[in-house]
């Protein structure tokens, strides 16, 4: 079989700017793959582990170097699971779901509300004092975060 599929392989970084906050970086190598599909009963032992395989890709093993992403036809994956074969590796992936700005959108909804909640009652307590332009564009803020909640 010809490696006929491209995908960019990604490794994720972590560094720490001056004052410690954490930054994450990516760099991407591309590869050629072959394009498998999970089997059913792959996909549904997976689902018992609340992994949702959704291809596999297969590259030569001195290719990888134990990237945790890769990208496929314009769309992220987690790599779940990993299997050599002789000269060759198979990547497991899972779709990472994302929203507009790229972002992985695994959302809490109740934890999400509740700290809604908690800004705006800090925002409405008489005893929190601050200036009126900060607690407005705060609100503003708070408004154009969670618009659609």
């Amino acid at each position: 079989m010809r490696h006929n599929q491209i995908i960019k392989l990604i490794n994720v970084i972590i560094t720490e700017d001056a004052i410690g906050n954490q930054i994450a970086s990516t760099t991407e190598r591309t590869v050629y793959a072959n394009e498998y599909y999970v089997s059913q009963s792959e996909f549904y032992n997976a689902a018992v582990a609340d992994l949702k395989p959704e291809k596999q890709f297969e590259i030569y093993s001195y290719e990888y170097q134990d990237e945790p992403k890769l990208e496929h036809d314009g769309k992220g994956y987690n790599v779940i699971r990993t299997e050599k074969r002789g000269d060759k590796t198979r990547l497991t992936c899972e779709r990472i779901i994302a929203d507009e700005t790229g972002s992985a959108k695994l959302v809490d909804h109740k934890l999400v509300q509740d700290l809604k909640d908690l800004v705006e009652t800090i925002l409405d307590d008489p005893n929190v004092i601050m200036p009126p332009g900060d607690k407005a564009a705060y609100e503003a803020a708070l408004l154009a975060v969670f618009v659609g909640w």
